[in-house]
């Protein structure tokens, strides 16, 4: 370690050498220009003229000497420094075997190496943005999942209570109407022990799409088990929430379902509550309350019906 340490220090007996030459060379032209002041008597055999010529020429030599060394030292300095605010720098390309050169090829590889390193962290970097990306990516779909009911792909009975929450908090905040209305198929526990499961989870996502069809982008369609669904109305009053769930009874009434004939009346319906804020209530379960009352009393009334609260 010491023996490299040597041969990169500006200490080396190679540098040194050139060094005392640039600087003698250098130093002709004052020392002759002093002797002359201090011995004016002296008069020197070759002519004056060609002595101080020969003297320039030697001064020029000295510093161009000096120049070929400081110069590389200087790039050198400025690149070490740079290195070490953390600049990355391009390839040294000095062209030398001596003591700068050495030093320079010592530089060119501490370069390779923060290039590799800055390279390996960006791949790193790359590959762990990738991986964060997939647990995101992961964590949507698992929270999907747990708002998402597995049969129709519609919302399910807990985000339906959550959402509820929060629009009726949004709608006294901001003085706006919001609604809810609520579905149940008709004697489906009945259909669905009669046809089986399978065919009762076709006629809910039947029963699904035709609500989902009717609604905006806004409304919240959710089922909520069983042959029931529920359906939250932002910016929707009381009246216009009756008409929507109206509507949607007359396309479950209209659709013809398969094996609706063993149904009592020999088609397959559903029967709607409606509650609405503020008139029924000004808190998400109190409004799910008085929409499940007023559907309850449509069930008992005989379905295929519509009430409000």
């Amino acid at each position: 370690m010491k023996r490299v340490t040597h041969r990169l220090s500006l200490n080396s007996r190679g540098l040194r050498c050139r060094l005392m030459s640039a600087f003698a060379l250098m130093a002709v032209l004052p020392l002759l220009i002093f002797a002359q002041e201090i011995f004016p008597s002296l008069k020197p055999t070759t002519d004056s003229s060609l002595l101080l010529l020969a003297a320039i020429i030697f001064s020029l030599l000295g510093l161009s000497l000096m120049v070929n060394i400081l110069k590389p030292i200087s790039k050198l300095t400025a690149g070490a420094r740079a290195m070490a605010n953390g600049t990355l720098i391009p390839k040294f390309e000095l062209r030398r075997e001596d003591e700068i050169g050495q030093l320079g090829d010592a530089l060119n590889k501490m370069s390779e190496g923060l290039w590799r390193s800055v390279n390996e962290l960006k791949a790193h970097e790359e590959k762990t943005e990738k991986f964060n990306r997939e647990i995101r990516e992961l964590l949507e779909r698992i929270e999907a999942l747990s708002i998402t009911d597995d049969i129709t792909g519609l919302y399910n009975k807990k985000y339906l209570g959550e959402r509820l929450s929060e629009e009726i908090k949004r709608a006294i905040t901001y003085q706006r109407p919001c609604s809810l209305a609520i579905f149940a198929i008709d004697d489906f526990k009945s259909y669905n022990q009669t046809q089986g499961e399978k065919a009762g989870d076709l006629v809910l996502k039947e029963v699904a799409n035709l609500i989902r069809t009717h609604t905006t982008d806004i409304d919240r369609v959710a089922h909520s088990g069983g042959g029931r669904f529920g359906v939250i109305l932002p910016e929707k009053n009381k009246r216009e929430a009756l008409l929507f769930a109206e509507e949607v009874k007359k396309r479950v009434e209209r659709h013809r379902f398969r094996h609706e004939e063993t149904q009592p009346g020999g088609r397959l319906t559903i029967s709607g509550g409606v509650a609405a804020n503020p008139i029924d209530g000004t808190a998400g379960e109190e409004i799910l309350e008085k929409a499940a009352l007023a559907r309850n009393r449509a069930e008992e009334e005989g379905g295929n019906r519509v009430y409000g609260c």
